[in-house]
């Protein structure tokens, strides 16, 4: 019946993700495409059920990044391309709606990514743009959305390693500034909260260092230089944190011992080795 295969589809889906996470690719792709089958049939039925659309996007972006691991990219763009359509027409009924918003941007992240993995340049920066708009809209209507400033930290870093990648430096400093600019105004308006203002902190010091590296990229050395002396600061601020103390030793002495090379000898290759912590 149709409870049955309800479940069965969410059994599948479930089992897809824990072989993609164990690398079994092909598994992951055989569930996925299972739970798929079953969820086009809902859909088909009620196309009103917005429930059974939900569903059905889901499973069509997750075949998408399931693709991607497999290395199979046009697949992958054509299940998000459908993905998207679905999510853009539930996202249409109800635009306050913040989740729904959330969900279409990370869908044009993940269809932006597999256009760049394919080398269509133009397409990724268009798709990544459509999630920046969207974050920049969802954070404007609640500056206190964290998921939505985590999503738009992401895009201005896809759309900076695209415009490096197409040697667009000047273009990919302005995604890093603007980048800065939001994790140093969250940096500083949370002071007074432990947990969020660690994060913060650290947020500020990864934008810094993205804009140091491609200002050195750019041979703009002098300003490089500022923002690692921004990033020391920063680093200052972390230190008040214990669990910090080791990692932020440890990178403070590698940024003044590659600082100092690069400006007596002009290599800057250590400082790209500089030690590096998961975000958590």
């Amino acid at each position: 019946n149709g409870a049955s295969e309800e479940n069965l589809s969410g059994s599948y889906t479930r089992l897809a993700v824990v072989d993609l996470e164990a690398g079994n690719v092909e598994a992951a792709l055989k569930y996925g495409q299972k739970a798929l089958e079953i969820r086009q049939k809902f859909a088909d039925a009620d196309p009103a059920d917005t429930g059974a659309q939900h569903d059905l996007s889901q499973s069509h972006g997750l075949l998408g990044r399931f693709n991607i691991k497999a290395r199979q990219l046009q697949e992958a763009i054509e299940h998000f391309e459908k993905s998207i359509a679905i999510q853009q027409n539930l996202s249409l009924t109800d635009q306050t709606n913040a989740e729904a918003q959330l969900a279409l941007s990370r869908l044009y992240g993940d269809f932006g990514g597999a256009l760049f993995l394919a080398d269509k340049l133009t397409e990724a920066r268009l798709s990544y743009e459509k999630k920046q708009d969207i974050c920049q809209k969802l954070l404007a209507a609640n500056p206190n959305n964290a998921e939505a400033r985590r999503a738009l930290l992401i895009s201005y870093e896809m759309l900076g390693n695209l415009f490096v990648q197409s040697g667009k430096l000047n273009e990919a400093i302005e995604q890093c500034e603007k980048e800065v600019a939001v994790t140093q105004k969250w940096a500083a308006a949370n002071l007074n909260d432990t947990q969020e203002n660690a994060q913060a902190q650290y947020d500020f010091f990864v934008s810094l260092h993205r804009l140091a590296t491609i200002q050195r990229q750019a041979k703009a050395f002098s300003e490089a230089i500022a923002s690692y002396e921004k990033e020391l600061e920063v680093l200052d601020r972390l230190a008040t944190f214990p669990q910090q103390k080791e990692w932020v030793a440890n990178t403070k002495q590698a940024i003044k011992q590659c600082k100092l090379t690069a400006l007596a000898t002009g290599d800057w290759s250590r400082i790209e080795a500089l030690p590096h912590r998961e975000q958590q």
